[in-house]
């Protein structure tokens, strides 16, 4: 199933802010230590996103673009995706190293010394070992290369591919003020990444 894209509001610019989220579970012994353990293996994301104006004309309607997006989502109920104007691409990272038997990697990008899994890619990803590009492969719907012959032993896998952001509304409800005639602004979209 091909997921639908957040709309691009033409000629209108806005502000993204994103905060990764962890669980952790913490439990305290009656001695004040701390047991510490983390639920999952890579963060979701919240990614506020507000509008300071929208159209509502009948040439150009940002603003029934954007409810009318948001009620086919059913508000928080059904997942899309989005871009990200800045946080989009990754070039010749790292996915994982041939062993001669392996033949699916993960794609992911880098965030210095982490790793998170990508699993909505915008076009094709090119895709090399030891720094050829490869055919011979195919792309999973979660984001896997799944090669047609393992890679060497000892071989670096790299992939360079834009991407996008699964997510999802966080609340059943949008308002937007009107502020001047035909034209609105929203208070802070709250997106949530899905997994």
């Amino acid at each position: 199933m091909v997921l639908p894209i957040y709309p691009r509001l033409i000629g209108r610019t806005y502000d993204v802010d994103k905060t990764p989220i962890w669980s952790t579970g913490v439990q305290v012994a009656n001695s004040g230590l701390e047991y510490r353990v983390p639920r999952w293996s890579y963060p979701v994301w919240d990614i506020d996103v507000q509008y300071e104006v929208l159209r509502n004309r009948s040439d150009l309607n940002e603003l029934n673009t954007l409810w009318g997006f948001y009620c086919d989502r059913q508000g928080a109920a059904l997942e899309f995706r989005f871009e990200d104007p800045e946080d989009n691409s990754v070039s010749a990272a790292q996915i994982g190293v041939g062993d001669g038997v392996t033949a699916v990697f993960q794609l992911s990008r880098p965030l210095a010394g982490f790793r998170e899994p990508i699993r909505d890619i915008k076009g094709t990803p090119v895709v090399s070992v030891n720094g050829l590009p490869q055919s011979g492969w195919a792309l999973t719907e979660t984001g896997k290369v799944v090669f047609d012959v393992p890679p060497p032993s000892g071989a670096i896998i790299t992939a360079s591919f834009s991407f996008y952001y699964r997510v999802r509304f966080l609340e059943d409800r949008l308002s937007a003020t009107r502020f001047v005639d035909r034209l609105w602004s929203t208070s802070t979209i709250t997106l949530r990444s899905v997994k």
